[in-house]
């Protein structure tokens, strides 16, 4: 058994009328007597139109032709709408045009179909279905489930049944009356579709072809298409191919260029090149000699860089700048930026950190004080020189025996690489503290030693001195180099070479891609660069360029320019950084195994000479006499 339920009209109390569901237990008899499509009364359907056609009130299937008939305004059936009022106007339910003015015409409540709202119910009330306000509580009259409009809820049905549209509670199996699948509202299903069908809004099972009725393309109801349009054409949400020309190049304004769609927007006239937004202009040449990236004036681009670099005004790839900040309060970042700004009344020193800064203008009428003020200025046709003095005539730059620091006018000497600091000499230096904690030998990891050992003795991995016959080699997890006692711990294949960990690696193979000078990679150059230029990230460049590839022989300044960068003594310059130099004091000749890159190279040439040198005289001696 079902609810049969019929709608009865009351007058109210309070005044208006009110629409409630009056209910009894029938069994419900499908209602599609004179119809072909629509609600059967029942929750189920009296049949679908076929494509073309829509569904009207009284269930009769009618041609879309016909859908907009006596209309002028509303949503169409078949899809779209009817029309749009003008101005000052709104869609009435007969689908007629009306004035605003009448869109409150007989109601207390709700939505103002001209924008804003009718009036509003008190506390307590809500707004009808006939736009009039009712007591919250007669909401559930006649109801045993459901919401009551106003936040609350009329009742709830017991365990294996649900609440249906006429907030009555029926049995689960119920609502599977005139269905094959879909939910059951219960948690369940009515039923589930075969293979090559799908479960409708209504919950009948349709073959997946029908889902493409009326569609040239698109996406069907089982996971497959219903096709694909040809080039120049897309598909609509409706499922239907539409030339692309209307809305990727009219719509936009473009004349030529792509459309989006494999197509395109139409052709320049000779003389003519299309912009990348789609317009025609007089004909244009581009402009890239002499640059890898950057716009080439014609709206394209010349070129793009690698990750990691990016292009700078003169249309070049520079390596792109981090800014080197660890362990400091101000000063600069390396990259033309500040590390930090310090309060008033300090100022940033040499290691760059803020503290109280005393002027020095000792002997001085000009120029900085050392504290961010300055010692005097001089008069119009004079300059101040290095030594703070006002000197007749332009100033002259002097980065004579410098590295860094003032030029001595309004420039500087160049930068220093991290972990370098510019002294008070105009020389990168370590900011290092020595340590030899527990060590009586080797490397204070600062370029400096703990101590030397007694002749006899060799200093091991820990700093310790010992005699040659107590030293204990150290080759665990190591194929190769030396072993800490002037012994080695293997030899690589020919393939290979041994590694700074003591593992045998396949033998580095320089690349200068994109390069034009320093370092190849690994042992070899990428090419000099002329005098008074200096290597930076593979690029000459005019001056010191905190980041230059040093140690290649090339990259030297004029002697009255900036002296080239050179790592402090103890290190070595290593991939644009300065290393801790290998402790070699434990070898006798200084060709130990363990010698890696150049020093490894140059080693096996000077042995090399001296096999030749003493091989020569053995052959001599070994041929026969003439005599």
């Amino acid at each position: 058994m079902v609810g049969l339920s019929v709608l009865v009209t009351v007058a109210l109390a309070a005044g208006g009328v009110g629409t409630f569901p009056c209910r009894a237990q029938a069994e419900c008899v499908p209602q599609c007597w004179g119809q072909e499509c629509g609600d059967d009364g029942c929750g189920g359907l009296c049949g679908k139109c076929p494509a073309g056609k829509y569904c009207t009130a009284n269930g009769w299937c009618e041609s879309c032709q016909w859908a907009c008939s006596g209309k002028e305004c509303g949503e169409n059936p078949c899809g779209g709408v009817c029309g749009t009022c003008k101005a000052g106007e709104y869609c009435g339910k007969n689908g007629w045009c009306e004035s605003c003015q009448w869109a409150c015409s007989g109601k207390d409540c709700g939505d103002n179909p001209c924008g804003g709202v009718c009036g509003t119910c008190k506390v307590g009330w809500f707004c009808n279905e006939s736009f009039y306000c009712q007591d919250c509580k007669s909401q559930c009259w006649g109801k045993e489930c459901g919401p009551d409009l106003c936040g609350g809820v009329c009742g709830t049905c017991k365990a294996g049944e649900y609440c249906d549209k006429y907030s009555s509670c029926s049995a689960c199996k119920d609502v599977c009356y005139g269905k094959e699948c879909g939910p059951d509202s219960c948690g369940g299903v009515c039923g589930i579709c075969k293979e090559i069908e799908f479960c409708d809004e209504y919950g009948w099972c349709e073959s997946c072809d029908s889902s493409c009725w009326g569609k040239q393309c698109g996406p069907d109801a089982c996971g497959g298409d219903c096709g694909t349009c040809k080039a120049g054409y897309q598909c609509t949400e409706d499922g239907y191919c539409e030339s692309c020309y209307w809305d990727n190049c009219v719509s936009k304004g473009k004349e030529c260029g792509d459309d989006g769609c494999g197509g395109d927007c139409g052709d320049c006239w000779i003389g003519e090149v299309c912009t990348p937004q789609g317009q025609c202009v007089e004909g244009c040449t581009p402009k890239c000699a002499g640059k890898k990236c950057g716009p080439d004036g014609c709206g394209a681009q010349c070129g793009t860089c690698q990750d990691g670099y990016s292009c700078n005004a003169s249309g070049q790839c520079v390596k792109v700048c981090v800014p080197q900040c660890a362990d400091k309060e101000c000063g600069d970042d390396g990259c033309g930026g500040l590390c930090g700004q310090c309060p008033v009344g300090q100022t940033c020193d040499e290691s760059a950190h803020c503290g109280v800064c005393e002027p020095d203008c000792a002997g001085k009428e000009c120029g900085a004080d050392g504290c961010g003020g300055t010692c005097g200025t001089c008069d119009q046709d004079e300059s101040c020189n290095a030594s703070g003095k006002c000197s007749a005539g332009p100033c002259v730059p002097d980065c004579s025996g410098k590295q860094c620091g003032s030029d001595g006018c309004t420039g500087t000497c160049g930068a220093c690489p991290s972990p370098l600091y510019c002294n008070a000499d105009g020389m990168c230096v370590l900011d290092c503290t020595p340590d030899c904690t527990g060590k009586e030998c080797g490397s204070d990891k600062c370029g400096g030693s703990c101590g030397n050992c007694d002749p006899g003795e060799v200093c091991d991995f820990d700093g310790a001195c010992k005699s040659d016959g107590q030293c204990t080699p150290k080759c665990e997890g190591k194929q190769c180099g030396p072993d800490g006692c002037k012994g080695s711990c293997g030899t690589c294949p020919a393939a290979l070479e041994c590694g700074l960990d003591g593992m045998c690696v396949p033998k580095c193979t320089g690349s200068c891609a994109g390069k034009e000078c320093g370092s190849d990679g690994c042992t070899g150059t990428c090419g000099q660069c002329p005098v008074g230029w200096s290597c930076s990230s593979g690029v000459c460049r005019q001056g010191v360029v905190p980041d230059q590839d040093v140690g290649t022989t090339g990259d030297i300044s004029e002697d009255t320019g900036p002296i080239p960068f050179a790592c402090p003594e103890g290190f070595e310059y290593f991939l644009g950084e300065c290393m801790i130099r290998e402790d070699t004091s434990a070898s006798d000749s200084g060709c130990s195994t363990g010698a890696t890159g150049g020093r490894a190279a140059a080693c096996l040439a000077l042995l090399g000479v001296a096999l030749l040198a003493m091989a020569v005289p053995r052959r001599q001696s070994e041929r026969p006499s003439n005599t």
